[in-house]
């Protein structure tokens, strides 16, 4: 039973195979989104990527090798961390920090599985989650580097080009995303390539027949110890990976993403695409993030205010003097502005000080125009922290389209700004 779910779907490369269809008009819609002249959408498809990339390398043990690990983002974490540590230090140098990365991820791999793997079940959960829980904890004790607060970094430099350049454009180093984008989009097909061809070899067959039934692959002769070993070595290096791109994408990194709620999303997505397939967790990565994610709450927030004849969504467009602006940001998105919105609806995410900070960042960068900051629900304390860190408002997210637009229409008088009707 384990092996027939472990095994590849064997994608015939033709037009008759419906699988074949989908997978090449996902990729074409990917190769060109960027042209489409959205930076959120291309900002928000590159972080989707960044997480399916973690999502398939954990499919590889979970998947494959049974190893259900609930300490998977402290490899994104390291990854992250090795773009940020090196940056502070005016280290910028894109392939020495990625080497970084992938070997501290793969270190850390190598020290976390030589000790759970020697259990299993529900033990080998435990450890990993607590060796997960220990390298959070450690990060968020290393003042220097920002604590719970986080650091920024500066985007990597591959000496002929900078993930920070403008692409399709003048080379004018304007955030458009467009580098970090396809470099993304190739790290994730190179990524998926990778594991589908380690499952498919030799080591892939002893690594499905230990999960099958580790007990007769060691009658035979193999190592399962050594075997499992290196897929969670392996798993932990390529999500290291993910987790260098996360750096460069947020040009911020933070504890928050080693903590195990994001191990356990991560798990969600391999659990909700299809375990043991390699492309089930990237659609899961896809399906979950963009559920989650904001395209959904600024369609609510789009709806809310379409029919108010004086208030005006602004992603970027010229400033309009006789319209009430407004900017949707996730964190630091709203650096991409052309011109500056009156008002910025600032979403928090999960838990975490990671989008604190980024407010904090927000503000002191325009200090002058007024956020709203929309919290969830489930997290105790995040409107008032909100408020702590530089939100002249708070608000949750399932609020009325009432009390959205009063608490707008507040924050426009608290900033001393009259509503004009627009023309």
């Amino acid at each position: 039973m384990h092996g027939e779910a472990a095994t590849v779907p064997k994608v015939e490369i033709s037009f008759r195979d419906p699988r074949f269809v989908f997978m090449a008009a996902c990729l074409i819609i990917l190769v060109l989104l960027p042209a489409s002249g959205s930076v959120y959408l291309t900002s928000l498809t590159a972080k989707i990527m960044i997480f399916a990339i973690a999502a398939a390398s954990l499919d590889l043990i979970m998947g494959y090798g049974g190893m259900v690990s609930f300490g998977h983002a402290a490899f994104l974490g390291v990854g992250g961390y090795a773009v940020g540590v090196l940056s502070y230090y005016g280290i910028s140098d894109g392939y020495l920090q990625f080497a970084v990365a992938i070997g501290g991820s793969a270190l850390v791999g190598l020290l976390i599985g030589a000790l759970s793997l020697r259990t299993g079940g529900l033990y080998f959960i435990m450890i990993t989650f607590a060796f997960s829980q220990m390298i959070y904890y450690l990060i968020i004790s290393l003042e220097p580097y920002g604590g719970d607060d986080g650091m920024n970094t500066d985007r990597s430099n591959f000496g002929f080009f900078t993930l920070n350049q403008n692409l399709m454009g003048p080379a004018d180093g304007s955030r458009d995303m467009q580098l970090i984008y396809y470099m993304t989009l190739g790290v994730l097909i190179i990524s998926v390539w990778i594991l589908r061809h380690f499952v498919n070899s030799r080591f892939g067959m002893v690594l499905r027949g230990t999960q099958s039934n580790e007990p007769r692959m060691q009658s035979i002769g193999f190592s399962t110890f050594r075997y499992r070993l290196v897929g969670f070595v392996i798993s932990g290096a390529i999500c290291g990976v993910g987790g260098a791109l996360w750096a460069n994408h947020q040009e911020f990194v933070t504890p928050e993403y080693m903590h195990w709620f994001r191990s356990g999303e991560i798990m969600v997505m391999v659990i909700a695409g299809g375990m043991g397939t390699i492309y089930g967790p990237v659609i899961g990565a896809f399906a979950i993030l963009i559920i989650e994610e904001h395209p959904l709450m600024r369609e609510s927030l789009l709806t809310a205010i379409a029919d108010e004849p004086d208030l005006r969504i602004v992603e970027p467009s010229p400033n309009n003097e006789n319209a009430f602006q407004l900017m949707v940001s996730d964190q630091h998105d709203v650096y991409f502005l052309e011109h500056k919105p009156d008002i910025i609806l600032f979403s928090l995410g999960n838990p975490g000080l990671g989008d604190l900070a980024a407010l904090t960042d927000l503000r002191n960068k325009l200090a002058d125009t007024p956020i709203l900051a929309l919290t969830r629900d489930e997290v105790p304390g995040q409107e008032q922290a909100a408020l702590e860190h530089g939100a002249q408002a708070a608000l949750t997210k399932a609020a009325s389209r009432g009390e959205l637009l009063g608490v707008l229409r507040s924050i426009k008088t608290i900033s001393n700004s009259l509503i004009h009707p627009a023309v």
